[in-house]
C-alpha cells in the first residue's frame, strides 16, 4: 500500500535526499516544497519483486530502508547487485520511459521506498532548472560509476 511522505517523516526523507550525489545540489527548501509532495512510500516484503526484466518502468525509487538485490545478466550469466539505503534505482525511466528495463529488483529485507512518478517529476523538472541540474548530476555520476565498474 502506498501513502505519502508524512510530516513525521518530512525531516528525515529531506536529510536523506539532501545527502544524495546530485541531490545535494538543491537547496533544503527546494526539496521540500518540489520533490517531498511527489513521494510516495511503499513497504516490501524479503523476496518481493519491485521491478521486473523488460518490462516498462513508470517511477524512479530510493531505498529508504532495507536493502534490495538487483538481478542482471552480463554475457550469459546472472549478477546479483545489493542497494542499501539512499541508493537510486529506476532512474534511467526519466531519460527513456518507453526503454524496458534490464534488471529485476527485489527487496532483500523488509524493505522502505520511496517512489516518484516519472510524469510528475518530468513535469517539476520542466518548472525547475536547478532539479534539472541536480538530475544530471545524479545521472552522470551513476553512469560514470558503471562504466568504471565492469
Amino acid at each position: 500500500m502506498d501513502e505519502l511522505v508524512s510530516d513525521l517523516e518530512t525531516e528525515s526523507v529531506v536529510d536523506l535526499l539532501a545527502g544524495m550525489e546530485g541531490l545535494d545540489t538543491l537547496s533544503r527548501s527546494d526539496i521540500q516544497h518540489h520533490i517531498i509532495p511527489l513521494i510516495h512510500i511503499s513497504r516490501f516484503n524479503p523476496g518481493q519483486r519491485i521491478i521486473g526484466i523488460r518490462t516498462l518502468n513508470h517511477a524512479m525509487y530510493i531505498l529508504y530502508r532495507g536493502r534490495m538485490r538487483v538481478e542482471v545478466s552480463f554475457g550469459g550469466s546472472k549478477k546479483n547487485i545489493y542497494l542499501e539505503p539512499g541508493a537510486i534505482f529506476g532512474e534511467m525511466a526519466v531519460v527513456k520511459p518507453q526503454r524496458p528495463t534490464r534488471a529485476n529488483v527485489y527487496a532483500d529485507d523488509y524493505s522502505t521506498l520511496l517512489s516518484i512518478d516519472i510524469e510528475s517529476f518530468q513535469s517539476v523538472m520542466r518548472q525547475n532548472v536547478s532539479i534539472i541540474r541536480a538530475f544530471a548530476i545524479l545521472i552522470g555520476k551513476r553512469v560514470v560509476r558503471l562504466t568504471t565498474q565492469n
